[in-house]
């Protein structure tokens, strides 16, 4: 759900960004007749995320490119083996010579790219991981247009715990990378203020007994469920 409703607005909206960092970085004069940027996205069946770097890359050109200069999309997949995100992503900046990239990657492929961007000065705009640590390494050309995992962790634990004056929290989450990172960040945050722990369930992404799912979470009488998951499943529980 989330990559079907957020995602093309993320990916406009990174665009847009990426296209005011060219503004004022770039010179006036571009020396060839296409300005390349680079889109990753997690899987080739990821439509959604092309189609809204699509729509925004046609905004831009509908409307005189950049300096008068069109720009082009070029688009990877990161599946495959591990570290085929990394070559991506080489090839992305050597081959095609694009002159930034815009992610829509899990942690760990957005990790792979960071480690290219960090030897090749190409700015990476990611827009979906809130993993904190890639944000820890530091790297200049690496921006993120989402919040990070602590940064969400405390605008829920908020909301939930002194806002709505909730204390019977329900975790719920699949086995990915991405979901334990986020588990992580809401738990500490509410072991740092001292409050209730809140009853955890875990899925696997794939082969999920929902009747089972939903009688576990019918037994424990929460107030609020909160999902770190995979969007289609994450889809099929709410």
């Amino acid at each position: 759900m989330r990559r079907n409703i957020i995602s093309v607005f993320l990916k406009i909206s990174s665009l847009l960004i990426l296209l005011f960092f060219l503004k004022s970085a770039c010179a006036v004069e571009f020396p060839n007749d296409t300005i390349k940027i680079g889109l990753l996205i997690s899987e080739a069946n990821y439509i959604e995320a092309r189609s809204g770097a699509e729509l925004a890359i046609s905004e831009i050109n509908r409307k005189g490119g950049l300096n008068n200069t069109p720009l082009k999309l070029v688009t990877r997949s990161m599946e495959g083996p591990w570290g085929t995100g990394a070559n991506q992503t080489v090839d992305l900046v050597f081959n095609e010579k694009v002159w930034a990239i815009v992610g829509s990657n899990d942690g760990r492929n957005t990790h792979l790219a960071e480690q290219v961007i960090a030897k090749t000065h190409v700015a990476f705009i990611s827009a979906w991981s809130g993993d904190p640590t890639l944000y820890q390494a530091f790297v200049p050309w690496f921006f993120s247009i989402i919040p990070n995992n602590i940064q969400q962790a405390v605008a829920l634990v908020e909301e939930i715990y002194y806002h709505q004056k909730i204390k019977k929290v329900m975790l719920l989450s699949d086995e990915e990378y991405d979901s334990e990172t986020e588990v992580k960040s809401f738990l500490n945050e509410v072991k740092k203020n001292n409050l209730p722990e809140p009853i955890q369930i875990n899925y696997e992404n794939i082969n999920t007994d929902f009747n089972f799912l939903f009688d576990n979470i019918k037994k424990n009488d929460s107030e609020v469920i909160v999902i770190f998951g995979q969007p289609q499943n994450s889809l099929k529980i709410i």
